[in-house]
């Protein structure tokens, strides 16, 4: 008769393939740890924003489109039948409220593609920066400021508010009492990665 096999003679989890409790807890516990990892990377970084465009279609008055020299839409006028016999008004002639203080042309920064036009305009209610039809690449964490440097920096300059998008036609107001003399330069900056998209230099 064959000897009956003795505890010491039992298999080994570690010969068998078998995964211990202690190794199912650390397999779960990095699989946990990588998710995690990857969700906080993907909010940093963004990736997804350098395939999809956020469109902004703002309405501009028609005396800011007239003086940037966008056409702004408007229904056509309906005829009555007593039109014709209607006696026109006469003209009256205003001096428009609304100056242009600026203008300046996209330039694409860091390998980044931008165009567009930059335009400052003064009204009754302050100044206001219009960025029509902009076309730039998008990127995370995009934001406006106003700079002294005109090589993208915005060391020195004035933060407006996040770009309202990356395509599109959009408006910012000015601070008050702003120096454009002196902050001449639209900058479309990452602040994710602290480099510049986008500058344009504004001339009167």
């Amino acid at each position: 008769m064959e000897p009956e096999p003795t505890p010491n003679d039992a298999p080994d989890a570690t010969t068998t393939g078998t995964v211990g409790v202690g190794g199912r807890r650390w397999w779960i516990a990095g699989a946990v740890a990588f998710v995690l990892i990857a969700v906080v990377a993907f909010a940093a970084f963004r990736p997804d924003k350098l395939v999809t465009d956020e469109r902004v279609d703002e309405q501009l008055s028609s005396d800011v489109a007239a003086v940037i020299g966008e056409t702004p839409t408007t229904a056509p006028p309906t005829s009555r039948p007593d039109d014709a016999a209607a006696v026109p008004a006469a003209p009256t002639t205003t001096a428009t409220a609304v100056v242009e203080r600026g203008r300046g042309t996209f330039v694409g920064q860091s390998g980044h593609r931008v165009a567009g036009t930059a335009v400052v305009v003064e009204r009754p209610e302050g100044l206001l920066l219009v960025l029509p039809e902009l076309d730039a690449e998008n990127g995370p964490d995009l934001q406006l400021y106003l700079s002294p440097e005109s090589g993208g920096s915005v060391d020195g300059g004035v933060y407006l508010e996040p770009l309202k998008g990356n395509q599109g036609t959009q408006t910012y107001e000015l601070p008050a009492g702003i120096d454009l003399a002196t902050l001449s330069n639209v900058v479309i900056w990452c602040e994710r990665f602290s480099v510049p998209f986008g500058t344009a230099s504004l001339s009167a």
